[in-house]
């Protein structure tokens, strides 16, 4: 898995962690594009 859930109340507030020697980079680009333009509401 490359993108998971932070452990704890990290994670239940969205926050996420990546595993940087799997994640591609248009894939680790992409996710943080998604991240940095989601609706408030999806933070």
């Amino acid at each position: 898995m490359v993108l998971r859930p932070a452990p704890g109340a990290w994670g239940k507030n969205g926050d996420t962690n990546v595993k940087l020697g799997k994640a591609s980079p248009v894939a680790l680009r992409n996710a943080l594009t998604m991240a940095h333009f989601a609706p408030e509401a999806l933070r």
